[in-house]
């Protein structure tokens, strides 16, 4: 790869990650009771507070969806699983705010192990492989670290529970020999 188009991808991937921050702190004002506090509001625009809360659910990440104590499935956006690396087992609360929208939150993370697999892709699925077990990953993760088959990777598994997802930590790509 030149260098003008290492530059073009890093830049590429400090502005994804400079978004995602931005939007993290945005949920964090949701999440963060300023009337307390009147001299913090003065300093930010009041345009990026959300709606008040009328529902806050409780529930399980089972790699797609969270799961409340009744059985009931929310879709958790793959974009927030993915680069909040989020793990089958991780206690998550959603918000329910006034105008519908749904604000997650990563509340209590389950133990992890961090492991090198393989990133193997099958039809138009991509999955982790680590000791012939066989994890999905979410595309989103897959389009965030420009994974492709065959590259080793670091992931991320539940510490003492079976899983059929992986969180994507990096991806480390094949380099070639000459």
């Amino acid at each position: 790869m030149n260098p003008q188009n290492q530059n073009y991808e890093q830049i590429k991937k400090l502005i994804a990650e400079a978004e995602f921050k931005i939007e993290e702190a945005k949920k964090l004002f949701s999440f963060t009771d300023f009337k307390k506090n009147k001299n913090i509001t003065q300093d930010f625009d009041t345009e990026y507070l959300a709606e008040p809360t009328i529902k806050i659910i409780e529930g399980i990440f089972d790699g797609e969806f969270m799961i409340d104590k009744n059985g009931k499935k929310y879709p958790v956006p793959a974009n927030y699983a993915s680069k909040s690396k989020l793990v089958e087992g991780d206690i998550l609360k959603l918000n329910i705010t006034e105008n519908g929208s749904f604000l997650f939150k990563q509340i209590k993370p389950i133990e992890r192990k961090y492991v090198i697999g393989e990133i193997i892709k099958e039809g138009d699925r991509y999955f982790a492989k680590y000791k012939n077990q066989k994890y999905k990953i979410l595309p989103a993760a897959v389009s965030y670290f420009e994974a492709k088959h065959g590259d080793e990777s670091t992931i991320i598994l539940p510490e003492s529970r079976k899983a059929c997802f992986a969180a994507l930590e990096n991806v480390i790509p094949k380099t070639k020999t000459s």
